[in-house]
């Protein structure tokens, strides 16, 4: 029982028993030590063979040094107060400290660090628990297990945390920022920030779960596993994400904007917030839920599915849509073929473009509304309603709508089949015109055919009375009443239930049936 104006030391080659008041305290014990209530002014160093423990608040007014070589240190009192750096040496080292605590802990075993002030933990363990009534801040830490933190403040970090299983983390009302990139966590990691932001970049052997109150930031950040993230503020990085199974992104308030050209998603990755914008360096499968805007670019194939208002995607492979619902547009770029595993609905005018390949949109309940241009080599799309169709392929087309047809633009060969009435813009073909109509066949714009086409509504008129058509080859019209006027020769085979016309600026050959038949030619 020491009682030192000045400094003192205690040395036992057994067990040691230590309270009282120094400047400076050093013990050196040969077995087990323990403190009562001990008060120091300045620092105390301890060496121990055995376990270090204690029956009383000790309370430092330095940096401290406290080791057992073979035993434990459990230093739990309530009331301890460590000044400045406290470095902990053992096999199991667990420490409570009253107010702020500054650990530097080296633990063949399990490490607990507990503050009702702030905790600043550094060094290494198997497993590491920690516990602040206020921020938590990690230097290097290294541990072959796992990481279990709780903090009411902030949760930062000045040196690298490298765990070996799984880990969890959270702040109570602070922000996370983990952003070394020299992070390393082993297994399923949680990031919890209840109200504040999050900030995480590093590596996972495993998956990674965030949750923020706040927005989130992903530094770069490489997954053998999936990441779920929920927030609700904003989703950002500042750099790439690597995922090695399929992943689920959620703001529930905020924007999601992740367009690090470095990205890899692997499998489908599922992104719900305000407006969504993703991009990824090969291959993405993106499932979407944006109360705004949406876009999503792969260098590679883009598989995209879910609902937004404009959605604008980019592909440098293949392009394929799932289930996808637009209360505005979709603008597509692909390189390769533009295809569909379910129904497209639209909300306002859309362009869809493939560079080398083929669009082939052929879903029965495809919904687009307003003029739709479809680019591509062969291009064939489908609508459950209406559809205004603006084709422009370099090989063969066909549109086919439920309802109304309206079809303009350029192909070889041009089918289109409607259930209700058909009206062609300007229209230019290399190839021949098959065209199906239930209702009337009329145009807004010329028609021009490279073959021999044919042209039918099964209860309405055809009128294609622009003086610029031209038609190449026989031409079949058949409907109620027939009116066909070119600009050229005219080869028109004729079966009409009422009566019918057919002008040429050139020559006429003419035959079939009507009621009545007019016929004006400029030649022969």
């Amino acid at each position: 029982l020491i009682a030192a104006t000045g400094n003192a030391a205690a040395t036992a080659t057994g067990n040691l028993t230590v309270s009282g008041t120094a400047v400076n305290l050093a013990t050196n014990s040969g077995g087990t030590t323990s403190f009562g209530l001990t008060t120091l002014t300045g620092g105390l160093t301890t060496v121990s063979v055995g376990d270090i423990t204690q029956t009383g608040a000790i309370t430092t007014g330095a940096a401290s040094s406290i080791t057992s070589s073979t035993g434990d240190i459990t230093l739990t009192n309530p009331a301890n107060s460590f000044f400045g750096a406290t470095s902990l040496v053992g096999v199991d080292v667990t420490v409570v400290a009253a107010g702020d605590l500054t650990a530097l802990i080296a633990a063949t075993g399990n490490a607990a660090a507990t503050s009702s002030g702030n905790l600043a933990v550094s060094g290494t363990a198997v497993n590491l628990a920690t516990n602040s009534g206020g921020t938590t801040s990690f230097g290097l830490t290294t541990l072959t297990g796992g990481l279990t933190t709780l903090s009411v403040g902030d949760i930062t970090q000045t040196g690298a945390i490298t765990t070996g299983a799984p880990s969890s983390i959270t702040s109570s009302t602070g922000d996370i920022t983990l952003a070394n990139p020299g992070n390393s966590f082993f297994g399923a990691t949680s990031l919890v920030a209840t109200l504040g932001d999050l900030s995480f970049a590093g590596s996972v052997a495993g998956s990674l779960t965030t949750t923020s109150g706040g927005a989130t930031s992903f530094g770069t950040t490489t997954l053998t596993g999936g990441l779920t993230t929920v927030s609700v503020g904003d989703i950002t990085q500042t750099g790439a994400i690597t995922t090695g199974a399929p992943s689920s992104i959620t703001s529930s308030t905020g924007d999601i904007t992740l367009t690090n050209p470095n990205n890899s998603f692997f499998g489908a990755t599922a992104l719900s917030g305000v407006d969504v914008t993703v991009v990824s360096a090969g291959d993405l499968n993106a499932l979407i839920a944006a109360t705004g805007n949406a876009s999503a670019t792969a260098t590679g194939n883009l598989t995209v599915s879910g609902s937004a208002i404009n959605l604008a995607t980019n592909s440098g492979g293949a392009t394929s849509f799932g289930v996808t619902t637009l209360t505005g547009g979709l603008t597509t770029t692909s390189v390769g073929d533009i295809t569909q595993t379910g129904a497209i609905t639209t909300g306002a005018p859309s362009s869809i473009t493939s560079s080398t390949g083929d669009i082939t949109l052929t879903n029965p309940a495809n919904s687009f509304f307003g003029a739709t241009t479809l680019a591509g080599v062969d291009v064939t799309v489908v609508a459950a309603g209406d559809l205004n169709a603006l084709v422009a392929a370099t090989g063969n087309a066909a549109a086919t709508a439920a309802g109304n047809l309206t079809v303009s633009g350029t192909a070889v060969n041009l089918a289109t089949n409607s259930g209700g009435a058909t009206s062609f813009g300007v229209t230019s073909l290399t190839g021949g015109l098959t065209t199906t109509s239930v209702g009337d066949i009329t145009q807004t714009g010329a028609i021009i055919t490279g073959a021999p086409s044919s042209i039918t509504s099964s209860t309405g008129d055809i009128a294609l009375t622009n003086p610029n058509n031209s038609f190449f080859g026989a031409t079949t019209l058949s409907g109620v009443d027939i009116s066909v006027v070119a600009a050229g020769d005219l080869n028109a085979l004729i079966a009409a239930t009422g009566n019918a016309a057919a002008t040429s600026s050139g020559n006429l050959a003419v035959s079939g049936t009507a009621v009545n038949l007019a016929t004006n030619s400029g030649g022969t």
